[in-house]
């Protein structure tokens, strides 16, 4: 994804709270330049064959939409979900990735000055999470070389395209900063500090 990349961003207005969009909008503006549509269904299916966009957005937090979730995915589109924690887990594994706007909400209080944010994962934690380790070290290990070591881009790139996973939702901002509290992985940084590496830690 390019900052060029147009993204459209549909808003379930029955379903998620006004409160989250500026999180909503900050997290997608990493992602490309974003267009905001208030209705679902007849925009996105417009919108899907005019060939102005490049990705969709979809904030709901309502099951009923995961049949348009494959569909634009289908037709080779990633598909960013953003929903309450209530939201049904069909959705969020539906979508290419999946964010809950609680921990967005939360991470814009935290730069406010609102300490309590959402609260991060302890080293435990993260290691008692078995979907997240099977997830962390089947990337590293479909992503590196003979010597078992991984670039965490591959890394970053192979999660993206198979779950719908965010380190936001377990309170980091970035995937390296949970990968270096979970100690599941050795990691070497290498290129004068500015790549990483990792490698499973059972090996």
């Amino acid at each position: 994804m390019s900052v060029n990349t147009r993204i459209a961003l549909l808003i379930d207005c029955d379903n998620v709270s006004f409160t989250s969009i500026e999180g909503v909008l900050e997290e997608l503006a990493k992602y490309g330049t974003v267009n905001v549509r208030p209705a679902m269904i007849i925009d996105a299916m417009d919108l899907l064959y005019s060939s102005n966009v490049d990705a969709f957005a979809l904030m709901t937090s309502d099951s009923d939409f995961t049949p348009l979730v494959m569909r634009i995915l289908e037709n080779g589109m990633p598909v960013y979900g953003f929903g309450e924690k209530k939201t049904p887990l069909p959705f969020v594994h539906a979508c290419s990735q999946f964010i809950y706007t609680e921990n967005l909400q939360s991470k814009i209080e935290e730069e406010v000055g609102n300490t309590e944010g959402v609260a991060k994962r302890s080293r435990n934690e993260l290691r008692g999470d078995t979907a997240l380790v099977r997830l962390l070290r089947t990337a590293v290990e479909q992503t590196s070389g003979e010597d078992g070591w991984s670039h965490l881009s591959k890394v970053v790139k192979y999660i993206s395209n198979n779950s719908s996973f965010s380190p936001l939702n377990f309170g980091y901002r970035k995937l390296s900063e949970l990968i270096r509290v979970s100690e599941l992985f050795e990691i070497e940084m290498r290129n004068d500090n500015t790549a990483m590496y990792v490698k499973d830690a059972r090996q």
